[in-house]
């Protein structure tokens, strides 16, 4: 019998499955109140965000929304037992979608208001919570500070560097200099977070298996620019004068963005040793770990490098946001005049 638990399942595999003394790509998670990267978001993890969360609940939108599902959501609540509200019948849609998509018989007709509500009320939830530009410019800060702390060391000294400041919010071991590819894996909340802080959110819950991409260019100029893709669509950068976006613009629009005083202060986990500029060291991160690892060794280095990054975690979803950064330019093939490509 398998579990869905995927370090009960590591644990059962072990390496039989590769070749004598060769392990797997090191797959490495996070406790849910230190994962400032992905879920940057969640009460768990930033406390005062329970409150912005509650008035979000309750505003206007909220209730034109109550008032034009009312008897949807009346209906969702008697046989579903839902919170009565149009987040608790987005709740249920989102378990109809999954349903759906799992080739499952649906408790509900996909003809019926019921599910057409559900469905509506699904993509209204996420967008107005986690993809809505308050939540988003607090939760994703994270992100997006590594995200420009990697494109800048890459395009600067062609090695991937974190700085002090972005550095607690990582929460894993130091990306090595020479990594070359770093894969994030979340839920469709981290993605709708991550595009509302650049003012992409489109109002609908990212669909399974999304894809949120960030590429590094080098011109033939020599200026590098950051190209934002979106299950394949490249997207323009909102408030970027060009079009794909210079890094210097970039990084100018993330840091305009950014939540004012910084995020560990807001969220109150900043120490004394943070307030007093050594952000590298405000906070202590749980140790991020490999999957079928135990909670502690003895032997476990917080600073251990790989060559290649996985960070994990566990869910029924297979949405992903990526950061990838690829090795020096010159062992690219590039026709003559066109950009080179630093990074994705």
């Amino acid at each position: 019998d398998w579990s869905s638990d995927v370090s009960s399942v590591l644990d059962h595999l072990g390496d039989s499955a590769l070749p004598f003394m060769q392990t797997a790509v090191p797959v490495l998670s996070l406790g849910l109140s230190s994962d400032h990267l992905l879920l940057g978001f969640e009460p768990n993890t930033c406390p005062p965000l329970s409150k912005v969360m509650d008035e979000l609940l309750n505003d206007e939108e909220a209730k034109a929304a109550n008032a034009k599902w009312l008897q949807e959501i009346n209906e969702a609540h008697t046989r579903f037992d839902t919170r009565p509200d149009a987040f608790g019948l987005g709740a249920l849609g989102d378990t109809l979608a999954c349903e759906k998509a799992d080739g499952r018989q649906l408790p509900v007709s996909e003809d019926s208001a019921l599910y057409r509500a559900a469905i509506e009320a699904k993509d209204f939830g996420i967008s107005h919570l986690n993809g809505h530009p308050t939540i988003a410019q607090i939760g994703a800060t994270p992100f997006y500070s590594v995200l420009v702390d990697i494109l800048s060391s890459k395009a600067q000294t062609g090695k991937m560097k974190i700085s002090d400041a972005a550095s607690p919010f990582l929460g894993t071991p130091e990306l090595h200099e020479d990594t070359r590819f770093v894969l994030l894996s979340a839920h469709d909340s981290t993605i709708s977070n991550l595009l509302g802080f650049i003012g992409l959110n489109d109002g609908k819950q990212p669909p399974f298996a999304s894809l949120l991409a960030f590429e590094l260019w080098r011109e033939p100029s020599g200026e590098f620019t950051v190209s934002v893709l979106y299950n394949a669509a490249e997207k323009p950068v909102p408030g970027c004068s060009s079009d794909p976006c210079s890094l210097e613009a970039f990084q100018r629009i993330v840091d305009d963005k950014k939540v004012p005083g910084g995020y560990l202060p807001y969220c109150g986990k900043e120490t004394s040793s943070a307030a007093s500029g050594d952000a590298g060291r405000g906070i202590q991160a749980a140790p991020a770990r490999r999957l079928g690892q135990p909670e502690e060794t003895d032997d476990m280095e917080s600073g251990d490098a790989h060559d290649e990054l996985l960070q994990l975690h566990d869910g029924r979803r297979g949405r992903v946001a990526g950061m990838r950064s690829l090795e020096p330019w010159q062992d690219l093939a590039a026709e003559e005049g066109s950009p080179e490509m630093a990074g994705i």
